[in-house]
This record gives structure tokens, sequence and C-alpha cells, in this order.
């Protein structure tokens, strides 16, 4: 298959189409599993579904169908006796019924192929996204989000201190309340991955939520157009919050010494302002004030034993003594 038949690609995979009656023989399965390839508008021709026998053969343009899906009126997920998920397409004069694995594929699926022929639906109006750190999100369905009970079309609102779910009605408006609210130091790890190896514009966003105190995580993950706005939002967030927690503590350190200094110099006043104005002069005054207190040191023995004694109080009983000293 030439490159060219790269170009247009959009999504491929393994489905079931359900045979119409008259391409049915008897005792034959009603569903055949086939190779998909949807095709956005080119130089090939419109919108398009093409399905071959398997993956192999598409390497070549025999036994190959194409479905043109200008004319498609309607994509809707229906129900089947032997296949519980599938999806309808509606043509003016036929339909075509479809059937995926698992109902993440189908959903891939019918967005996909909704986007590229469809108008585009009401969840991504402007209005939604006015507000900054605002995103219209669909929740993915897994056991972690049945688990904590978060399912359908809700807004992902990013600000510095938390990550919120607002559920939207279907009339498309944000609940006052958020459904779930997450503090961003819960939140140890996120990504952003595409529903396949292609350049799709829709992506899966992706959180890990700690259990606090159960060394466990639950597993979140948002369908949506918006997925490198998110992840971006969330990264300059988070940067924002780890600085104002960095420097918070180093604020209080300096304080600390500040009001120390500032304590030391109250009691101690008087010696520094002495020592900065004269050095020579007040090291001998400490000299001579450390052999008097020696000397006299059986009078204030019962003084100075006591081990809450301050040294301002020290100070301000030597001060006479040192301001005659100072005077010679």
């Amino acid at each position: 298959m030439g490159t060219d038949n790269f170009e247009d690609l959009v999504k491929c995979g393994y489905l079931e189409m359900k045979l119409p009656r008259k391409h049915r023989k008897f005792g034959r399965q009603v569903w055949k599993r086939k190779w998909f390839i949807l095709r956005r508008k080119s130089n090939q021709g419109n919108p398009r579904l093409e399905y071959h026998k398997s993956e192999e053969s598409c390497m070549t343009v025999q036994n190959k169908t194409v479905v043109d899906l200008k004319s498609m009126v309607k994509i809707e997920s229906c129900k089947s006796k032997s296949r519980t998920i599938s999806f309808k397409l509606t043509f003016n004069d036929t339909f075509i019924i479809l059937s995926t694995d698992n109902s993440n594929a189908m959903k891939e699926w019918v967005k996909m192929i909704k986007k590229l022929v469809l108008p585009p639906e009401p969840i991504y109006q402007p209005r939604l996204t006015t507000g900054a750190g605002s995103f219209p999100v669909t929740v993915i369905n897994t056991k972690d989000s049945e688990f904590l009970k978060i399912a359908g079309d809700c807004l992902l609102v990013v600000n510095i201190q938390h990550l919120s779910l607002y559920k939207l009605d279907i009339h498309m408006r944000a609940s006052k309340l958020p459904i779930a609210k997450w503090d961003l130091d819960d939140i140890p790890r996120f990504r952003l991955q595409k529903l396949n190896q292609l350049n799709d514009a829709e992506k899966i966003f992706i959180i890990n939520l700690a259990r606090r105190g159960q060394g466990a995580e639950n597993e979140l993950q948002f369908l949506t157009l918006n997925g490198r706005e998110i992840l971006e939002t969330v990264k300059q967030n988070t940067r924002q919050r780890t600085r104002l927690i960095d420097e918070s503590p180093r604020s209080t350190p300096v304080n600390d010494d500040r009001d120390a200094t500032e304590s030391s110099s109250s009691f101690g006043g008087f010696n520094d302002s002495r020592s900065r104005s004269c050095s020579g002069r007040s090291q001998t005054a400490r000299s001579e004030v450390s052999t008097t207190s020696t000397v006299h040191s059986e009078k204030f023995s019962d003084e100075l034993s006591n081990e809450s004694e301050s040294e301002s109080d020290v100070t301000l009983r030597d001060q006479p003594l040192k301001a005659s000293l100072l005077a010679h």
C-alpha cells in the first residue's frame, strides 16, 4: 500500500459487522469479523469506512469495500441478542451495525466518526471553556471510576490547590457544587495518552489518585479534546504550588535569626555599643570585670548559682564598675 493511503488514515482495527439479510447464507454466522479503516476527507474521496477480510489483506486494493459516510445521518449505540456492545450507522436508505470488544473501543469509534461527519456536540461549546482552568471532559468507565461513583460528562476545573469535577446536565450546565475534589498533593502522577498510534485530536487525560494511609492509588481516565491544555494547566499549577511550599520554610529561619539577633541585642546592648565604639578599652574592661567577679565570687555565690539568671542581670550588675574602669 502506498504512502498516500496513510495520509488520510484516522483509525483502524477489527470490528464485527452484522451482515444484511440478503447477504446471509443458510447455516452461516450472522456476524463477520473484518478489518476496518476510517479515513477523513481528502483528494481520495469523502470521509469513509473501508473494510477488508483481515489486516494483512488491507495492504492490497483487492477485496476492499468502501462505505461513504457523507450520506450518514445518525450514529448511535444499539443492542443485539448476541452482541451487547454495538453501534448503528444510519444512512438515507440503509444502515450498518458494528460491534466492538468493549465499551471504551465503541466510544472511540463513535466519537471519531461523529467528528468527521456530524456537527460538533454541545459539550464542546466555547462557553464551557471561558473560565480559566475549566475544561469539558467525559469520564471513561473503569473499575476505579465505578468505585468512586464518577461517570458521564463533567467539567474539569484546575487551580493552584485543587482539581475539581462538576457534573454537566443534559443542557450542558455545570452543577453548583463539585461531585469530586482532590488536592494537587494527592495526585502523584498525571499523563496524556493517545487513543491510538495515529495523530488523533482527541486524547485521554489520566490522573493517579493516592489513597491516604493505604499505599495504593486510583486511576481516572478522561476523554477530551483539550488534553494538551489540561496537561499544561495542571503542570503550571503544580509547579507554582511547589514553589510556594518551598519558599515558605525558607522565610521562617530568616525571621527566627532576626528575632534572635534582636533578642541578643536587647539583652546585651550595653556591651555591643561599647565594643563598637572602643573595642580595645572594652576588651580590658571585660578582663577586669572577670577578675573583679572572681574576687567577689563568695559575695555573689548564692546569686550566680541560680541557673535561671539571665545575661542582662549580670550586665546591669557590673555596669557601675565598668563605667568607673572606662573613665580611667
